[in-house]
């Protein structure tokens, strides 16, 4: 079992042995399940450069972790509409009528905000099906705040989603020092502790 302080890590053979086991694969679904394991479906145009570093030279799956998988889940969870989860009575499900609401200031919004910021944000509430990972982090980090701010019945799930917020600004950064590096992780980690309660 994995804990946030001892997530293993890896190493540039055990990555090459993964993509030669991916490409030994000749049934697809079996091909799929071993790329859905290891994060990573095949050999890049980039191994082919002689001393690449794999470790080094593929960034942290970000978009794909928190833009298209931890800020929708989120919002699937806020709607109680979080997969088979009975979330209904739950104080961290935001009614609809407050749903229909912050849908309806969502795109209101976008009338207010450069095109050079983002693109037209739909509604979260009728339209989440047409968001891009670039529509999630726009709503999540700009809108999100004002919109959420006294929707939930305990404050401290709006506390919860600003922590997120401010640990995703930090990641943001051109550049960031190792004392923020280290209240990042201390951040990272309370938000995760506080998300499995």
């Amino acid at each position: 079992m994995y804990t946030l302080r001892s997530l293993p890590l890896h190493n540039e053979h055990q990555i090459l042995q993964q993509i030669q086991q991916i490409q030994e694969e000749l049934r697809v679904t079996a091909w799929d399940n071993l790329a859905k394991k290891f994060g990573i479906n095949g050999k890049s145009v980039l191994n082919s450069i002689p001393g690449f570093n794999h470790i080094v030279g593929y960034p942290h799956e970000y978009m794909h972790l928190l833009f298209e998988n931890i800020i929708p889940m989120l919002i699937c969870l806020w709607k109680g509409d979080f997969r088979n989860v009975n979330s209904s009575e739950q104080p961290y499900v935001i009614s609809a009528e407050q749903w229909k609401t912050i849908g309806c200031r969502t795109t209101q919004s976008n009338c207010c905000i450069p095109a050079s910021f983002s693109r037209v944000i739909p509604n979260i509430d009728t339209d989440q099906n047409l968001f891009t990972a670039e529509a999630y982090v726009f709503w999540f980090m700009h809108m999100a705040p004002t919109l959420l701010q006294g929707q939930f019945a305990e404050e401290r799930y709006y506390k919860h989603a600003m922590l997120l917020v401010k640990s995703i600004e930090k990641c943001l950064q051109f550049e960031i020092t190792h004392e923020e590096i280290d209240i990042l992780e201390f951040n990272i980690e309370i938000w995760v502790q506080r998300f499995e309660k």
